[in-house]
């Protein structure tokens, strides 16, 4: 009786996983989609070099190109981003050091590469204002990313700025 009882867990736990594969490769799943309005209507999102979208109002991107630069309606807006930054050290002082000379070589061979990214999802709150802009930033300090989002208005001057996890102002949101 307990081996009916594991193959039938068994089964459905396929079933599901089937299932829930099967709603991702017919499009079943649910992708954030820019309200149908003007452009003047609505706010645009410009994500920098460093920063990359998980999700707008909690639903994920649905290409690439949505990645860097998007539309939202306006109201308080959700977005969730990470940061990740390469950076290289030129190896000419520390080949020099260990007496390998300055040159090409011997500088590529100890020039070094390091990446870090974010290790959690960072959210903010946006109160997205219509015709208005919403940068994306974070500045790499070398140990830690300080993110935030720079709004400016239509004439592109900045107007407020926002910090993670900070609700708009009115909102019922954390």
């Amino acid at each position: 009786m307990t081996r009916n009882w594991l193959g039938s867990a068994l089964g459905t736990r396929v079933a599901a996983s089937t299932l829930t594969c099967a709603l991702h490769a017919t499009g079943c799943v649910q992708h954030y989609k820019p309200p149908a309005l003007p452009a003047e209507q609505l706010a645009l999102v410009t994500f920098d070099s460093s920063a990359s979208v998980l999700d707008v109002d909690g639903l994920p991107p649905r290409s690439h190109q949505m990645a860097r630069e998007f539309f939202v309606g306006v109201g308080c807006r959700t977005l969730t981003a990470k940061y990740e930054q390469s950076y290289f050290i030129w190896g000419e002082k520390k080949a020099i050091k260990r007496g390998l000379g300055a040159g090409l070589a011997a500088s590529l061979a100890n020039t070094e590469q390091h990446d870090y990214e974010t290790m959690k999802p960072i959210r903010f709150f946006i109160p997205a204002k219509a015709g208005h802009k919403y940068w994306v930033t974070a500045t790499f300090t070398g140990d830690e990313f300080l993110p935030r989002v720079v709004e400016t208005d239509p004439a592109n001057d900045t107007v407020a700025k926002y910090l993670p996890d900070e609700p708009c102002k009115g909102s019922a949101h954390p």
